[in-house]
């Protein structure tokens, strides 16, 4: 598994973040899931509400190591079904 450095976990989290709102509001049970993840494994303590939202391009940018990429897409489809029901 690869570590992320801080500024790869937040940027990661910025992207989880970004899935977790598409539906227009934060579920509770996505944010916990983040929360978890920066105790248990980030080691990180990002304020969620404020951290800001990340773009396609700027994920594409900023994750160029294929492992962390990979890892980072994986957390993103879990947290997708996490978050409730699917868009069609």
């Amino acid at each position: 598994m690869y570590r992320p450095s801080p500024e790869e976990a937040r940027l990661g989290l910025r992207a989880m973040k970004t899935v977790a709102t598409s539906g227009g509001s934060f579920p509770a049970a996505a944010r916990r899931l983040l929360e978890a993840s920066q105790r248990m494994f980030l080691g990180t303590s990002e304020d969620l509400d404020t951290l800001p939202l990340i773009t396609k391009e700027a994920f594409a940018e900023a994750f160029t190591v294929p492992e962390l990429r990979e890892q980072l897409t994986r957390a993103m489809v879990v947290l997708s079904l996490v978050s409730g029901k699917p868009d069609p």
